[in-house]
């Protein structure tokens, strides 16, 4: 059964980035205002930043390999792990494209729906491209 909070819809959203967050929700708020909202941010990048006052070697290293994703497998694990918080949740959306690669295992491991930003841009696009199409709306 889906977990509300007074019949709403409570939806736990997975960030890396302190400004990932105001995208997504400026989209439930004009879309699905009714839904509530939870953010879950790893910005010790960003602390560190404003408790350094520049950006030090060590920083630049972490930058470097947030981007490069070296381990892709690790940040997958870790993000399976921060999930299991998850579990009174409606809905999880990945809302990042490089945790996509998690979803099946945040499924898995939540029992909760998983959204992903590539899956919902390529349903968008499609339902959008084939109405122009055939000028009939396309629900995936």
């Amino acid at each position: 059964m889906d977990q509300t909070f007074w019949g709403v819809m409570q939806i736990t959203l997975i960030h890396a980035l302190r400004h990932s967050p105001p995208p997504i929700e400026a989209s439930f708020e004009r879309l699905w205002p009714d839904a509530r909202l939870r953010n879950i941010l790893d910005d010790g990048l960003s602390a560190d930043l404003a408790r350094e006052g520049k950006i030090t070697p060590a920083m630049t290293q972490r930058f470097l390999d947030l981007a490069a994703y070296a381990d892709a497998a690790a940040h997958d694990r870790l993000a399976v792990e921060a999930s299991r918080e998850l579990a009174g949740c409606n809905a999880i959306a990945l809302a990042q494209f490089s945790l996509a690669r998690a979803a099946a295992a945040v499924r898995e491991t939540t029992g909760r729906p998983v959204l992903t930003t590539p899956d919902c841009a390529v349903r968008k696009l499609r339902r959008i491209m084939l109405a122009e199409h055939d000028g009939a709306d396309h629900e995936i």
